[in-house]
């Protein structure tokens, strides 16, 4: 029987590991074999795929009993079936249940891959299976709707006749995709941090930036002591995937209150340099006075901009403002050209866009740093 599914797991992965959207999970459940050789099994097969790929390999980790995965070097993915949801669960549940996973050691990506119970397209299921995907997204872990309404298309499917509902999965989906992967936002240094809003669901990188969850009440509080000076501030809607008017508010207050635009499901983003890249660029603003040069081997980048400069700032790709100038420092020119250096020591290699703000316009342009 091993000889067998060995040739066939090797198949399986010549035949689909070149692609570049796939990760493989070794076992589905299987709690109700013998577990100490249940657990050999998947990691002797761990083994066997991970000789063949360097694709991600993932262990269906509470449906097996004994010590979990995280000490196995060849398990890349920690998939959870827990916690069960219902109508009413809210966000917390999940939240709560996935944060201290975020910690752990070895750090290794945790995928909700299969919520309890399926989602059948019932309406007063909505909100819950909202929440529950928020909350987990907001710990950190990954997150799948169980036969969700990509599955409706089908005839075969519970939701293939409740085409609305289909619908509104799906937006609800695609609204929650869209924020954590086009909205600018750096989560790189965000870890869950649930005591610093009042709601208890807040994933933030304390003085830089903050994401709040809000299912109920006109308002709540965010700690932002870590914070100095003005800070930005814009709301999402997760059901439309529509962000509101950005905002300023003053940092330092252990309470800082905010008003929702309504009482239902909010999203709050707390960030300074909101900026979008893509936009910037599509939008073709002018790059003829704004010139940078990197030196590599001195770890620097030279920029030149032609006029007086009022202020300059340079991004990453998710809009992240990572190094800028203010005349404030004392650094503005008043010749034709002014010279910067931006010194690259601490910097990783990547895109990064430079912006200049002129007496004669706002300019920007892209740079590809490699040292």
């Amino acid at each position: 029987h091993q000889y067998f599914l060995e040739k066939f797991v090797k198949k399986i992965l010549a035949t689909t590991a070149h692609h570049d959207n796939v990760m493989y999970e070794i076992f589905n459940e299987g709690e109700w074999y013998n577990q100490t050789n249940f657990r050999k099994f998947q990691v002797h097969f761990l083994a066997v795929a991970k000789a063949k790929t360097d694709k991600l390999l993932m262990i269906n980790d509470d449906h097996v009993a004994g010590a979990d995965f995280w000490g196995e070097s060849n398990c890349d993915v920690i998939s959870l079936h827990k916690p069960n949801w219902s109508a009413t669960t809210p966000a917390s549940s999940s939240f709560n249940h996935f944060a201290p996973d975020f910690s752990k050691t070895p750090t290794k990506p945790v995928f909700f891959s299969e919520p309890v119970p399926e989602y059948r397209g019932d309406p007063a299921m909505f909100d819950g299976n909202l929440r529950l995907m928020w909350g987990t997204l907001m710990a950190g872990a990954g997150f799948v709707v169980q036969n969700d309404a990509s599955w409706g298309f089908t005839e075969k499917a519970a939701i293939s006749d409740k085409m609305s509902e289909n619908l509104k999965v799906l937006k609800a989906e695609g609204a929650c995709a869209r924020f954590f992967n086009e909205s600018g936002i750096d989560f790189s240094d965000m870890s869950p941090q649930g005591s610093l809003a009042s709601t208890g669901i807040c994933l933030a990188e304390p003085g830089m930036a903050y994401l709040v969850y809000s299912e109920s009440g006109a308002s709540f509080t965010v700690n932002l002591s870590a914070v100095s000076g003005n800070i930005n501030a814009r709301f999402y809607d997760p059901r439309t995937g529509e962000f509101k008017d950005s905002f300023s508010v003053m940092g330092g207050s252990s309470t800082e209150s905010f008003t929702k635009p309504s009482s239902s499901d909010w999203v709050l983003h707390i960030g300074d340099a909101i900026v979008d890249v893509k936009k910037e660029v599509q939008h073709e603003l002018r790059v003829q006075n704004l010139k940078a040069y990197s030196l590599p081997l001195k770890n620097r980048v030279e920029i030149e901009v032609t006029g007086r400069v009022e202020s300059l700032g340079v991004f990453n790709l998710t809009g992240r403002q990572v190094w800028s100038f203010s005349p404030a420092q004392g650094l503005h020119s008043e010749s034709a050209v002014s010279r910067f250096t931006w010194k690259t020591d601490r910097y990783s290699n990547g895109t990064y866009f430079i912006t200049a703000k002129t007496e004669s316009g706002n300019f920007i342009t892209k740079l590809v740093l490699q040292k």
